[in-house]
Parts: C-alpha cells; structure tokens; sequence
C-alpha cells in the first residue's frame, strides 16, 4: 500500500511540476543527515533560517 501511494505521489509530482521527484536540485536547501548527523543539520538548517 505504502510503495502505492509513493508511486501515485511520484506521478503526480512529475506530472505536475514538469520536474523529477527525488532530485535534491528541485530543493532550496538538501542536507545528508548520515553524513552530517541531525544535531549539525539542525545547527545549518538554523543558520539558514535567520
């Protein structure tokens, strides 16, 4: 059911914003909470804010 509702939502995203679901250049802001960890993301995504 889950991948489903993934599929539809992918669909609908393309097909009304002529752009590819997933792709992190359609974001204003991207972070790799793996790489960076949540406390430093945090820490960017407040810096960001202000």
């Amino acid at each position: 059911m889950m991948e489903d509702t993934d599929k539809r939502r992918m669909t609908n995203y393309n097909f009304y914003t002529d752009q590819k679901w997933g792709r992190a250049s359609n974001y204003t802001l991207c972070l790799n909470s793996s790489q960076s960890g949540y406390a430093n993301c945090e820490k960017i995504i407040m810096e960001c804010a202000e």
